[in-house]
């Protein structure tokens, strides 16, 4: 997580509590936490799971998108805004950097528990896909029937992303974008077994040109 979006959420908790004029112990006790842990995420220790924002927005009165940096307004009520993270089920290397708009995402047929969100560690893909993006799957999205890119794990727990297209003799062949470093890979379907499919590719979001 970038240090200085971690110093912008302490700042904001801590202040959102001055704003209550509560306690710590008292707002972390309306929130359902323990005291340790919100002092722990004043001070920049932690930085709460993006899940945890609405409730701690709600014991001080502010808006979830305020605590959580997303706007610059405090609003009154943390139910102005809904939030849902990615990575509901976690990987060795899920980013929670992103929270979606639930709404927003129902209106482009996605749902929330079922996406993940990859940080891409290499530029095999490129120019779709960039060492250090942020790349999101939908987990509901597993059919290798219909070619598409599509994010895998295998069992040792590493990420690959790769376009995948089935062929006719029922195999399917692995490519990158890159193929002179990465050449096409053909697969069986037995073989292709062996890989947890995490999904197929939304969006992309570059954070290189901020």
């Amino acid at each position: 997580m970038d240090e200085s979006y971690r110093d912008l959420v302490s700042d904001r908790i801590r202040k959102s509590r001055e704003l209550s004029g509560k306690t710590a112990s008292k707002v972390a006790e309306d929130a359902g936490i323990s005291e340790s842990r919100w002092r722990n995420y004043e001070c920049r220790v932690r930085t709460p799971n993006i899940s945890l924002f609405p409730q701690m927005a709600a014991a001080c009165g502010v808006t979830a998108a305020y605590m959580a940096g997303f706007t610059k307004h405090q609003g009154s009520t943390s139910d102005s805004y809904k939030f849902s993270e990615a990575n509901a089920v976690r990987i060795a290397a899920g980013s929670d950097i992103l929270a979606f708009n639930t709404e927003a995402l129902l209106k482009k047929g996605l749902t929330a528990r079922k996406l993940t969100l990859i940080t891409a560690r290499d530029s095999n893909l490129s120019p779709t896909i960039n060492a250090g993006d942020d790349v999101l799957f939908d987990g509901s999205q597993t059919d290798l029937n219909v070619a598409g890119l599509f994010a895998l794990q295998d069992k040792e727990y590493r990420l690959w992303l790769r376009w995948i297209r089935p062929e006719m003799n029922g195999s399917f062949t692995l490519s990158c974008n890159d193929k002179d470093r990465f050449p096409d890979q053909i697969m069986s379907a037995e073989e292709l077994s062996n890989y947890e499919i995490i999904g197929r590719f939304v969006g992309v979001f570059n954070w290189t040109h901020l």
